[in-house]
C-alpha cells in the first residue's frame, strides 16, 4: 500500500514541474515588450528606405504643383504686352503674373517720333472662384516723344530743331475684369482701371539748329508736364488671351 502511494506521488511531481514550466514560459512571453516595425522604412526586399524629402513651402505655396502659361494683350496705353502667368493648387484663385510692352511710332529714324516703354508685376484674385478678379499691378513706364520744331522761326531763324520730351514714372494700377475658358489650354480675359503716379521725372530737352551761331537759352520748365502726368491713366486690355503651357 505504501509502495503504491510512494509511487504515485512520485508520478505527479514531473507533471506539476512541467505545468509550472509552462506558466513561467507563458508569463515570460506575455511580458515580452514587442516592438512595432518602422513603418515605412524597410520595403518589400528588406532594404532600409528612407523617407522622400518634404516639399518645400513658401508662403503655404507648394512649388512643386505650379502652372505656367503664356499671355498676350491688346491693351491702353500699352498697345501690346506679352508676358508670363503663374498658379498654384495650394491657392486657388490667385496668379501672379510679369508683363512687358513696347511701342514706337514711326519705327524708322524720323524727326518726329512717340515711344512708350513699360513692364509690371501683378496679382490676380478670383474672389468667388468664378469668372470675376481684381487684380493690383506694380510697374514703370517710360514715354517719350521727339518733335521737329525747326518751324519755329524769328526774323527768319529756326529758334532750334527738335524738342525731345521724356516722362518716367512708377505706377501702381489697380484693376477689375473677367476671365473665361475656351479650352483646357486657352482663354481670354479682359479688365480695366487706372494708373496712379507714385514716382514721375520729366525732362524737356532742345536741339538747337545747326545753323544758328548763337542758340540763346534754349531751357524749358517741366513742372507743367510733370503735374500733367500725374494725373491717373486709364488702363485698358481690350482682350488678353492666356495659354497655358
Amino acid at each position: 500500500m505504501f509502495l503504491l502511494l510512494a509511487l504515485l506521488v512520485s508520478c505527479a511531481q514531473p507533471n506539476s514541474q512541467a505545468v509550472e514550466n509552462s506558466t513561467e514560459k507563458n508569463n515570460t512571453q506575455n511580458n515580452a515588450i514587442t516592438l512595432p516595425d518602422p513603418v515605412g522604412m524597410v520595403d518589400r526586399s528588406g532594404e532600409v528606405a528612407l523617407p522622400s524629402p518634404t516639399p518645400v513651402h513658401w508662403l503655404d505655396i507648394d512649388l512643386k504643383n505650379s502652372h505656367y502659361s503664356f499671355t498676350m494683350a491688346i491693351s491702353v496705353p500699352q498697345p501690346l504686352l506679352l508676358g508670363v502667368q503663374a498658379s498654384w493648387d495650394s491657392l486657388p484663385g490667385w496668379e501672379a503674373y510679369f508683363e512687358a510692352g513696347y511701342f514706337r511710332y514711326p519705327w524708322s529714324n524720323s524727326s518726329r517720333q512717340f515711344a512708350d516703354y513699360s513692364f509690371q508685376f501683378g496679382v490676380r484674385v478670383h474672389p468667388f472662384k468664378n469668372w470675376f478678379f481684381i487684380a493690383s499691378e506694380l510697374g514703370y513706364r517710360q514715354i517719350g516723344l521727339l518733335a521737329d520744331i525747326s518751324s519755329l522761326k524769328q526774323g527768319g531763324q529756326p529758334l532750334a530743331s527738335t524738342a525731345q520730351l521724356k516722362i518716367d514714372s512708377l505706377f501702381l494700377a489697380l484693376l477689375v475684369g473677367g476671365e473665361w475658358s475656351l479650352s483646357d489650354s486657352l482663354s481670354f480675359a479682359f479688365d480695366l482701371g487706372l494708373q496712379f503716379e507714385v514716382i514721375r521725372t520729366a525732362s524737356v530737352s532742345i536741339l538747337p539748329d545747326p545753323n544758328d551761331p548763337d542758340p540763346g537759352d534754349l531751357s524749358v520748365n517741366a513742372d507743367p508736364l510733370s503735374r500733367v502726368s500725374s494725373l491717373p491713366l486709364p488702363q485698358l486690355a481690350l482682350i488678353r488671351l492666356i495659354w497655358k503651357l
